[in-house]
């Protein structure tokens, strides 16, 4: 009896640990954490903490005295029987873009009552109209402007490009950036939160891979810093090498510490070095 009762112990003490190891393992989520209540966009970090950030306002909440879905369509764009340069109510000049893609922009914003949805709403439909995977929609080499929403594929910068335009004629704020090298995505405000979402994955929109909260600022120069500090890394540790060399130049041309007539009598100095 004594035996069983410390199987018993040792199965259920091994039963807790294994439990407490899954769940070391589970809330180790990329890019800081996960969306624990998609409906709600209510993120938890890997460190525990839980912020609801919200699905973001219903835009006839914020602007009553838009009511025509087309508002932002027509800010953008010349529609057909507009010639020459047409400017827009902020006195920008309007995009001229193919009729075939005016009447396919027209459609979208007229599909489902964005004028009446929440950001978060309008965020999943431009998502399912242009993402990677999503309404057919897939990677390959573009044929055209507009190729994903005319021509259902694209590369990287179409499926971002064409994400951002939907954005904005749904009255969200939406602009592409490089987050790595020849790669392009998209910055999404909902409500007072930025997130950074790659239209090129074909996961689903609120996938921790895919979308998750950032600072504004902080990511969009992500990239070019990570870049900075690994180039400054590489001429700390390589002095003498060439390329290090011309990085030093390159920066100190960029800051005014030397002038062009400068960089170029050294370069041409290292490179007759070289060839002989």
């Amino acid at each position: 009896m004594k035996m069983k009762k410390r199987l018993v112990a040792c199965l259920l003490a091994a039963g807790m640990a294994l439990s407490g190891a899954g769940t070391a393992l589970a809330a180790d989520y990329i890019n800081g954490g996960h969306f624990s209540d998609p409906n709600t966009l209510t993120w938890e970090w890997n460190d525990g903490t839980v912020v609801t950030f919200g699905r973001g306002p219903v835009f006839s909440d914020v602007h009553p005295e838009i009511t025509d879905p087309e508002y932002y369509l027509k800010e953008l764009t010349q529609y057909p029987g507009e010639t020459g340069v047409v400017y827009n109510s902020q006195g920008n000049p309007k995009a001229d873009y193919s009729d075939e893609a005016v009447a396919e922009l027209q459609k979208f914003v007229n599909s489902f009552d964005w004028i009446h949805s929440d950001e978060l709403t309008r965020a999943q439909m431009v998502h399912d109209r242009i993402s990677n995977g999503f309404s057919g929609n897939y990677y390959e080499s573009p044929d055209g402007s507009f190729s994903v929403l005319l021509k259902k594929h694209g590369v990287c910068a179409d499926f971002a490009d064409e994400f951002a335009i939907l954005c904005r004629i749904v009255g969200l704020e939406c602009e592409t950036y490089s987050p790595s090298y020849l790669h392009r995505a998209c910055l999404l405000k909902i409500g007072n939160q930025w997130y950074t979402t790659d239209p090129t994955q074909t996961v689903v929109f609120l996938s921790n891979s895919k979308t998750y909260p950032v600072d504004y600022e902080t990511e969009l120069h992500r990239y070019e810093n990570e870049a900075k500090a690994e180039r400054e890394q590489f001429m700390q540790e390589n002095p003498d090498d060439p390329v290090a060399q011309l990085m030093i130049w390159n920066q100190q041309l960029s800051v005014g510490e030397i002038t062009l007539d400068e960089f170029n009598v050294r370069y041409n100095a290292l490179v007759e070095q070289y060839v002989k």
